[in-house]
């Protein structure tokens, strides 16, 4: 998204939503928000994060995250972004905003058609309800341990957790075979 997009985003999140809502931006490189707690959805996971007020925006983004407590809010500004998707995380009350059709499926298919693998060939990760489109298209949709019910029951097989390792596991058992 253009910095005119983003900053388009960030205004109407803040009138929508209120001046204090919690919203993050991902560029190419860092990961920005405005408030300087701890981040409620991801723990402490997100190292290096960048304080900002977005008060002097001027970047492309990759996807912004608004914090929305209220589902008539988000419903709102869900509405005042049609070329966006716009969605849930599975377990929170944060929305990931990304440029309409950007979704890890969308790229594997691109990656596909642009080296002729098939997708069958390929083997996808996946812990959350936005994995589903990428775990469903891939030949072998693999659901981590933490993943939610939905996400494991659609998949083709469940592994450890990410606290465990389960990738790892997974890669040296059926991948590193002799």
């Amino acid at each position: 998204m253009s910095a005119d997009e983003v900053n388009d985003i960030i205004r109407l999140s803040k009138e929508i939503v209120g001046p204090d809502c919690k919203i993050t931006v991902d560029t190419e490189d860092d990961h920005f928000k405005n408030y300087p707690d701890e981040n409620p959805f991801f723990g402490n996971t997100w190292e290096g994060d960048i304080y900002t007020d977005f008060s002097d925006w001027d970047s492309e983004g990759l996807k912004l995250c608004v914090r929305i407590l209220d589902e008539d809010k988000a419903r709102a500004l869900g509405e005042k972004l049609p070329h966006c998707d716009f969605v849930r995380f599975t377990d929170e009350y944060w929305y990931k905003i990304t440029n309409k059709g950007i979704t890890k499926a969308s790229a594997i298919e691109k990656i596909c058609s642009a080296t002729g693998v098939n997708r069958e060939h390929i083997t996808a990760f996946g812990d959350d309800l936005l994995d589903l489109g990428m775990l469903k298209l891939c030949g072998t949709g693999i659901a981590m341990g933490n993943a939610f019910s939905e996400v494991k029951e659609n998949a083709d097989l469940v592994i450890g957790s990410n606290d465990e390792d389960g990738i790892a596991e997974y890669i040296e058992t059926f991948l590193l075979k002799e």
